[in-house]
């Protein structure tokens, strides 16, 4: 269940906004912060803000503006959200769970560059946490995603990079690289291939150990279709591999779900 309040802004001249994405459920207990507001003790069942920010639209730079987000809110790392129907599977991606923050608290700004050219840099205040601080200082991120096609429709890649000091526990940074490509073959069926690199001096949900240092990669690709109006089905192929001085892990796994509205 949850409770979705926004004011979106306007494009086409200066404005102003806000998120407010409250959820209950298994889900919110899965995304309870790292830090600040409060702990969701049953993994079945617990209530979250997802979302809690105020927006602002600044004509300014290029006809596309600026689109400034301050407060609790949704990462750009990685192509899935961290809510349920951002997600095109139920369970969450290895890549999702390893090597993305999902929330965090902040201030980001996206600047539309042109039709094609998107700019997004951000500061966090701690993997995942809410309206509080991990860590002895902020981390930055950016992105940069173009389209290929002359109609931005087509065909998107894109770049980020996170790096900071990630630790909850301990001190230390964590850099994350991604690289993304979405085509959408036609208006049916779409697909995309991601990769994210992670080099680690810090654990982010336990105690460092002595000399920790963890190497994570990934690679998996989603392959969509609209079959009809209310009908869906995707498939995904992920391969990863992670390592830290404790124990190496790799897997390789295949999903499929069909959906209906």
């Amino acid at each position: 269940m949850g409770l979705w309040l926004t004011k979106p802004l306007d494009p086409k001249c200066l404005s102003w906004g806000f998120n407010s994405i409250f959820i209950i459920g298994a889900d919110a207990s899965f995304l309870t912060p790292t830090a600040g507001g409060w702990k969701n003790t049953n993994p079945r069942f617990g209530a979250d803000f997802t979302d809690l920010n105020l927006t602002a639209h600044l004509p300014i730079l290029t006809d596309g503006g600026v689109d400034v987000k301050a407060g609790r809110q949704t990462t750009i790392l990685g192509p899935m959200g961290a809510l349920p129907w951002q997600r095109y599977f139920d369970s969450s991606d290895y890549a999702w769970y390893n090597m993305e923050e999902g929330r965090y608290t902040g201030v980001s700004a996206i600047w539309h560059v042109n039709k094609r050219l998107d700019w997004y840099n951000g500061i966090e205040f701690g993997w995942g946490e809410f309206f509080d601080e991990i860590g002895p200082a902020p981390e930055y991120i950016t992105n940069i995603s173009y389209w290929l096609d002359e109609e931005a429709k087509n065909t998107k890649v894109w770049t980020t990079v996170l790096t900071g000091p990630t630790g909850k526990f301990s001190t230390g940074n964590t850099t994350v690289f991604e690289l993304g490509i979405q085509h959408n073959w036609s208006k049916y069926i779409y697909q995309i291939v991601d990769t994210q690199m992670v080099y680690s001096k810090a654990p982010i949900f336990t105690v460092k150990t002595p000399g920790y240092i963890e190497h994570a990669y990934d690679v998996y690709t989603y392959l969509g279709a609209h079959l009809t109006c209310a009908l869906d089905i995707n498939t995904a192929l992920s391969g990863m591999r992670t390592s830290t001085e404790a124990a190496i892990q790799a897997a390789l796994v295949f999903r499929t779900r069909i959906t209906s509205r």
